[in-house]
């Protein structure tokens, strides 16, 4: 089972959707609506690019 950096299961889930959102937001800053790709957010993030749609029901939105 992966490590988790909070003090829930609930509490890491919302510091990854934040961190997400966060590089989402600065790919998006840096450039336009096409550079946002999972995988770019993905790399900003240390996320695993495998785990887009098992972890977050979001992710097929990116």
């Amino acid at each position: 089972m992966p490590k988790i950096r909070a003090a829930s299961v609930s509490d890491h889930r919302a510091q990854q959707r934040a961190a997400l959102l966060e590089a989402a937001r600065d790919v998006l800053i840096e450039g336009d609506a096409s550079a946002v790709t999972f995988a770019e957010v993905a790399r900003r993030t240390a996320w695993p690019e495998t785990a887009s749609t098992s972890t977050s029901p979001t992710a097929t939105n990116c």
